[in-house]
């Protein structure tokens, strides 16, 4: 098992197993030399790298449960594992807010199975996560939204169930079942809303979509009456044009004939006066 680290300082390496050799080798330098840390190691090698420290756990051949500050004095046991009825396996290091703890499952002679916890850096006291009368198939833990969380799944259960993981000032671990995810993988929920969010995404792109189209028909509806106006502007300006023209003739046609009517009166008058002079 090996593990790739690169610090906010810049230093960066890899840390790995050969045997009961544990092994780093730091990259960057000019010469870049192996360095053996551990010469007890037997399992189940751990690692944390926060922003100065480069830290391991393991099980070492006496099965002791070591914690280690590459670079900074001696090693430690956080539990010995000498304890008759007393098996350990599956350790984790997590840093939950801002304390680092190391994790492992025990199983005991009475059949009874635990999940402990100690902080290598506080007072090192191991403590009891949770207790189970059936074993620990798998336990992890998250961040969600600043708020902590454990999904541990027993074997004789179908699904894992969730807890709330809430740190007092004594920095003891307490946890808190979600009632509402019970029955429900937290992961499951989280697919469950990606769904959600794909299917609201292509809603959204289908109602703008729409807004498109109506807008397309709107601007062509629009233009259609447009047209339409303009065709019934049309008509009734040539409708007015012929009225026009129309009354325009018989206005025309009037006028000739009062013209003529007052030629033929002229005509008669001057016929009048000539008879009567004689």
């Amino acid at each position: 098992m090996g593990f790739f680290y690169e610090q906010e300082t810049g230093a960066k390496g890899v840390i790995y197993d050969d045997g009961n050799n544990i092994i780093l080798m730091p990259f960057g330098g000019r010469i870049n030399r192996q360095m053996i840390i551990s010469r007890d190691y037997r399992s189940e090698l751990n690692f944390f790298c926060d922003a100065d420290k480069v830290c391991i756990a393991y099980f070492n051949i006496q099965n002791d449960l070591v914690w280690h500050t590459v670079g900074e004095g001696e090693r430690v046991v956080l539990l010995s594992g000498t304890i008759d009825g007393f098996e350990m396996s599956n350790i984790r290091i997590e840093k939950l807010a801002t304390v680092i703890f190391v994790f492992y499952m025990v199983k005991k002679s009475n059949k009874q199975y635990e999940i402990r916890y100690v902080p290598p850096f506080g007072n090192r006291n191991s403590k009891t996560l949770l207790v189970s009368e059936y074993p620990v198939e798998s336990y992890k833990f998250y961040e969600n939204n600043g708020e902590w969380y454990c999904n541990i799944k027993l074997l004789e259960e179908s699904t894992g169930r969730q807890y709330v993981i809430n740190i007092d000032k004594m920095g003891d671990i307490n946890l808190e079942e979600c009632k509402l995810y019970k029955c429900k993988d937290i992961q499951k929920i989280k697919d469950e809303i990606q769904t959600v969010r794909r299917t609201l995404d292509k809603n959204n792109i289908y109602i703008e979509q729409l807004k498109k189209d109506v807008s397309e028909r709107e601007e062509r509806l629009n233009q259609s009456l447009h047209k339409a106006q303009e065709v019934y502007d049309n008509m009734l300006q040539d409708e007015a044009n012929k009225i026009e023209k129309q009354y325009k003739k018989q206005y025309d046609e009037l006028a000739k004939l009062t013209q003529e009517i007052q030629n033929e009166g002229k005509r008669w008058r001057e016929l009048y006066y000539k008879n009567v002079k004689k």
